[in-house]
């Protein structure tokens, strides 16, 4: 039937059954993630611009000098002053300094 019940899903909820699934077949795309690729710059000044701009939010590894600028303008923001591995949805037009980002798109 496509769909099986089991002990690891909450009473009433379906998970996918995948035993089926042939590589010529494609996954039900409604259910991929917000983010589909992770770009991580360190230590560079990374302009984003063509494919990649912008990015729709990112994560700070680790902060050192970086300076993170918004897509949509306004004022830059200094990786010193976020908390380290949290994921801010904010868009990403610049990524400066030494510290290390992880970029979401």
């Amino acid at each position: 039937m496509g769909f099986v019940t089991g002990s690891n899903n909450l009473p009433g909820t379906l998970a996918k059954d995948a035993t089926n699934f042939h590589d010529n077949q494609s996954m039900d795309t409604q259910n991929q993630g917000v983010y589909s690729k992770i770009v991580t710059t360190s230590g560079e000044d990374l302009v984003l611009s063509g494919s990649n701009l912008p990015g729709k939010g990112f994560i700070v590894v680790s902060a050192g000098s970086t300076v993170i600028t918004p897509a949509g303008g306004g004022d830059p923001l200094t990786a010193s002053n976020l908390t380290a591995k949290a994921q801010y949805d904010i868009s990403v037009s610049r990524v400066s300094g030494s510290g290390t980002v992880n970029i979401l798109y």
